[in-house]
């Protein structure tokens, strides 16, 4: 499968991208920054290294896709106008090149009810809502946005991302935003193996699901 995901180079990122290739999957990873740069090396790895404000830059790097894997909102530290933008310029160009399938990773906590969450997840959120409330404003924007995109969509709201050397777990995605949330972590390596399963088969097609760990 011919993937384009769309990431910043955190650890959360890396894990999907290496867990893709052992996979055998071809991957295209549009680096929207430097970080991480050269710390993925791979026969079947393509790293672009652009602006995705740049449509042009996206247009090309959408070409013979099968999947776009959108995971760049994890870190909210961009300006306003980065979200909306992005996402127009990525939607434009798989429509342009009829790729239909496109998964959002989005976070907890936008337009969902934190109250059915541990105690300890719900100060956590409270504290960063206190600092992020205009990013989360636009990510709830972004969601939208894609929902009307007319494409074949997922959006994935994860708990709080933590690393784990651990076996792949299978995490709980069995609920819809809103209901009881089992833990207030999920490893970065299950969010990865949730992803690829949800764009591999296909499913939660136009679907908000909410990820944590069991």
């Amino acid at each position: 499968m011919n993937i384009l995901i769309f990431a910043k180079g955190n650890y959360a990122c890396n894990q999907l991208i290496q867990l893709a290739l052992s996979r055998g999957h071809y991957v295209t990873w549009y680096a929207a920054s430097q970080k991480n740069k050269g710390n993925l090396s791979h026969e079947n790895l393509l790293i672009i290294h652009a602006d995705t404000l740049n449509y042009s830059t996206v247009e090309e790097a959408m070409q013979g896709q099968e999947v776009v894997i959108d995971a760049m909102h994890l870190e909210l530290k961009d300006k306003d106008d980065f979200y909306i933008t992005s996402a127009a310029n990525i939607l434009k160009a798989m429509k342009a090149n009829q790729v239909t399938r496109f998964i959002l990773l989005s976070r907890h906590g936008v337009n969902s009810n934190v109250k059915k969450a541990p105690l300890r997840y719900q100060l956590w959120f409270r504290f960063i809502n206190w600092f992020k409330m205009a990013q989360l404003s636009k990510l709830m924007m972004l969601e939208n946005f894609v929902r009307d995109s007319g494409l074949q969509w997922t959006i994935i709201r994860p708990v709080i991302i933590i690393k784990s050397t651990k076996a792949i777990e299978e995490p709980c995605s069995n609920y819809k935003p809103g209901n009881q949330i089992n833990r207030s972590l999920v490893p970065a390596n299950a969010l990865a193996e949730f992803l690829l399963t949800v764009a591999a088969k296909d499913s939660f097609i136009q679907e908000i699901v909410t990820i944590s760990s069991k």
